[in-house]
C-alpha cells in the first residue's frame, strides 16, 4: 500500500500518531528518490568526461594485479591511455579523480597496506600496481575538489537541474553546489564508505612523503611500474 493511502487512512482513523508516522515515511522515501535521480544524473556526466578520454576504438593498456580476478565475468584492471594531445600515458582513474568526477576507492585495509608497504620496501621486489598508484591517487583526490574541477565546480548545480528538469520537469532538486567530498559522499554512497573509512590518509598534500607527488610531471612517473609483469 503506497505511503499516501496509508496516511489518508490514519487520519480517517483519527489515529494522529500514526499520520506522523507515515508522513516521516514518506518523506524518507522522497529523499532516496531525489538522491537516486541526482547520483543518475551525475554518473551521465562522468560518462560524458569518459568518452572525451576513451573514444571508441581508442588503444589502451591494461595492468592487473591479478588476471584471475573477476567481477560479473569482467576482468578488473586499471586502464591507461594515451593522451592525444600530449602523447602521454594515462592512468583513466587517475583522470577521473583528477578531473573531480568521483571519490577514491580506498578503504582502511588498502591504507595499512600501503603503509606496511612503505616501512619494508627494500624487501619487495614486485610491489602490486595498487600500493605504487597509493599515493598518486590520494594527490588527484585532492587536487579534482581543491582546484573545483568536475562535480566540485559552480557550473555543475545547473547542469545536473537542467537534466532533471528535462526528464522529470522538476526544478531545482541539487539546491546548493558540491564543494567538497563530504557532499559528494551523500550521492555516491559506496565509494563514500570506501572514502570515510581511510579519510586521515587523503587529508593532503601537508604530509611531507608525497610532496614530490604534487606536480603534473610527477603525476604519472610510478615509481617501480616497470617492475610488473602483467602488463599489455
Amino acid at each position: 500500500m503506497l505511503n499516501k493511502q496509508k496516511i489518508d487512512e490514519a487520519k480517517k482513523a483519527g489515529d494522529q500518531k500514526q499520520v506522523t508516522v507515515e508522513e516521516a515515511n514518506l518523506e524518507i522515501l522522497k529523499n532516496k528518490l531525489k538522491i537516486n535521480r541526482i547520483e543518475r544524473t551525475l554518473s551521465e556526466l562522468d560518462t560524458e568526461f569518459a568518452k572525451s578520454v576513451l573514444k571508441v576504438g581508442k588503444k589502451v593498456k591494461l595492468i592487473a594485479d591479478n588476471w584471475a580476478t573477476r567481477s560479473y565475468d569482467r576482468y578488473v584492471t586499471h586502464i591507461l591511455y594515451q593522451d592525444e594531445t600530449s602523447g602521454q600515458w594515462k592512468l583513466y582513474a587517475l583522470e577521473l579523480l583528477k578531473n573531480g568526477y568521483t571519490l577514491p576507492i580506498i578503504n582502511d585495509t588498502t591504507v595499512v597496506a600501503y603503509n606496511t608497504y612503505k616501512k619494508n620496501e627494500e624487501n619487495e621486489p614486485n610491489p602490486s600496481f595498487e600500493l605504487l598508484a597509493t599515493p598518486y591517487i590520494a594527490n588527484a583526490y585532492n587536487y579534482g575538489f581543491i582546484n573545483q574541477k568536475g562535480f566540485y565546480s559552480p557550473e555543475t548545480v545547473n547542469k545536473v537541474n537542467n537534466i532533471l528538469k528535462e526528464k522529470y520537469g522538476i526544478e531545482n532538486v541539487l539546491n546548493k553546489r558540491i564543494e567538497k567530498p563530504d557532499d559528494l559522499v551523500v550521492f555516491y554512497s559506496e565509494h563514500g564508505k570506501s572514502f570515510s573509512s581511510a579519510r586521515e590518509f587523503f587529508m593532503l598534500p601537508s604530509n611531507p612523503e608525497f610532496g614530490g607527488l604534487e606536480t603534473r610531471k610527477n603525476y604519472y612517473k610510478l615509481n617501480g611500474i616497470s617492475k610488473i609483469k602483467n602488463v599489455n
